[in-house]
């Protein structure tokens, strides 16, 4: 079987048998692996959802999650972000494989808990990994 008929370019991004991504640009600094959200404190509305941040979950935008970036970026950088299927990320070191994933602190999933008002964005592929735990993100819109 060729694999690479299972790929194909779509909308500034790729789509896969494993994965789809999307290109966004950076307003801060971005690393690999970070779960990323909408920018929408951009002041032009279009921005608004050109423009990406690392999630917290404490900040009001973190429901604006839309993935996982590929690779480190800069401000002002275009960041390819994984908006569906396997990735590596930043995850907390209590996860384990199988355990839905919540938006965590600085970037990071951590388990999802009953007392998270934040949706399930993930799930767990394997345990926690410092280098990067494969999970499985959600696409979420």
């Amino acid at each position: 079987m060729n694999y690479e008929t299972l790929e194909t370019e779509v909308n500034g991004g790729q789509l896969s048998a494993r994965r789809e991504t999307r290109s966004f640009i950076a307003s801060g600094t971005i690393s690999a692996g970070d779960v990323v959200c909408f920018d929408l404190t951009q002041a032009a509305d279009a921005d608004r959802f050109l423009f990406v941040k690392q999630a917290h979950n404490g900040d009001a935008l973190r429901f604006g999650c839309i993935g996982v970036a590929l690779h480190d970026a800069s401000a002002d950088d275009v960041v390819e972000v994984v908006i569906a299927g396997g990735v590596k990320a930043k995850v907390d070191s209590g996860v384990q494989a199988g355990k839905f994933l919540a938006v965590g602190q600085n970037g990071e999933c951590v388990v999802y808990g009953a007392a998270y008002v934040t949706p399930i964005i993930a799930l767990a592929a394997e345990d926690y990994d410092a280098n990067g735990t494969l999970i499985w993100f959600i696409r979420r819109y």
